[in-house]
């Protein structure tokens, strides 16, 4: 069975997406390094190497080139960035 690209769940999925990680996005831009720790995060709730390249597609500002991660993925790079927030303002205090 073909996958249909553009389904309404498909699209009611991305825009649940979009809105979640809009102000993680904000956040990246203001936080130097925030990427970086939250891929050191991710590591580490998963137990497997990441690429930064990876979390930069799934926290890409431009809508067009952003991709959406599968569920677990997902639920694991919010607990990620969670834990990097931590991690940072552990740092600076």
């Amino acid at each position: 069975m073909p996958r249909i690209k553009n389904s309404p769940q498909k699209q009611a999925s991305r825009r649940a997406w979009d809105r979640t990680i809009k102000p993680i996005i904000a956040e990246a831009k203001k936080r130097r390094g925030f990427i970086a720790e939250v891929c050191r995060q991710l590591e580490k709730i998963i137990h497997r190497p990441v690429n930064r390249q990876q979390i930069d597609e799934y926290m890409n500002p431009d809508k067009t080139k952003r991709v959406e991660p599968s569920g677990g993925m997902m639920l694991n790079l919010l607990a990620a960035v969670e834990a990097a927030r931590k991690a940072m303002n552990a740092r600076c205090d």
